[in-house]
């Protein structure tokens, strides 16, 4: 059962929230006659932490909406501040650096790199970072352990199922150690199983602090979530608490002192149950876009 948003607490301090979208708007114009209307006066609040699913139909601005939080898309109109700082304020350079340091992205269609292995896929994102080849590669394997990849570390994105290449997109977006991940109908092009041990994932990135905001359609996705933001025609039409979301059975927390990407397992390891089919690769362009690393 959905309930209201209680009313912040007088005298309580406010913390800044993560995400803080102000009457924003954005429109496309394809043609000069023609005006598309994606997002229409959008004001959203996300604080550190929450754990919060994003939902509409095809054609509600839950996509767009999604590219203007992670900062691969500038509004037309209103206001977009990210822990604190207005978008408005920050060049390209500026832009590229913020989404690789505190911004994971996961995409439904994977973005991984064709023919370069999943460490090497995972390692990316440090590489911009400037990080050293050593502390890439230490990197990288701790994440990709940590989503149960640590034995295909070497497979190309061809010879892993749906949910493996999943698994390898998550851990390339919690390599950077970021404090906010955005994930696009992560579950999309999964099956049943698959998606269940993703989803178990994204619980779990939530279990250790960093706030978990999910974009999708499917009501399964979103009980997982603490909060339901529903979008129609590019407006919010409902922001509710979700006092049934499914609880999570089973993961791990961060350890005590891990260190630069320093995980326990989460969701469980890739097994025989895993029966999603192998999907095509995508382009390297596709895949920079995705690791956060230009718009």
């Amino acid at each position: 059962m959905a309930v209201g948003l209680p009313a912040p607490g007088r005298g309580r301090r406010r913390r800044t929230p993560v995400i803080d979208v102000r009457d924003v708007s954005r429109v496309y114009r394809p043609t000069p006659d023609l005006e598309v209307r994606a997002l229409d006066g959008v004001t959203l609040r996300i604080g550190r932490g929450e754990h919060v699913a994003i939902m509409g139909t095809s054609g509600s601005g839950k996509s767009t909406l999604m590219h203007v939080l992670g900062c691969l898309d500038a509004p037309s109109g209103g206001r977009y501040l990210l822990d604190g700082v207005d978008m408005a304020d920050m060049d390209e350079d500026g832009l590229s650096d913020l989404r690789n340091r505190k911004i994971g992205f996961v995409f439904q269609a994977f973005n991984l790199v064709p023919r370069t292995s999943a460490v090497a896929n995972v390692e990316l994102p440090l590489a911009y970072a400037g990080l050293s080849r050593t502390e890439r590669r230490t990197r990288a394997v701790r994440a990709l352990t940590a989503v149960g990849m640590g034995e295909r570390l070497h497979h190309l994105p061809s010879e892993l199922s749906g949910g493996q290449q999943q698994r390898v997109a998550v851990a390339r977006a919690i390599v950077t150690d970021p404090p906010l991940v955005l994930a696009d109908e992560p579950t999309g092009n999964l099956d049943s199983r698959s998606t269940e041990d993703v989803l178990e994932i994204f619980d779990d990135l939530h279990r250790q602090g960093r706030t978990v905001v999910l974009i999708t359609h499917e009501d399964e996705v979103a009980d997982r979530a603490q909060r339901v933001v529903r979008l129609g025609d590019g407006r919010v039409l409902s922001d509710t608490l979700n006092a049934d979301a499914a609880p999570v059975a089973r993961g791990a927390h961060r350890t005590d002192d891990p260190g630069p990407g320093g995980w326990r397992t989460l969701g469980g390891g890739v097994g025989p149950g895993d029966r999603s089919s192998p999907s095509g690769p995508t382009s390297a362009g596709q895949h920079a876009s995705a690791a956060g690393v230009r718009a």
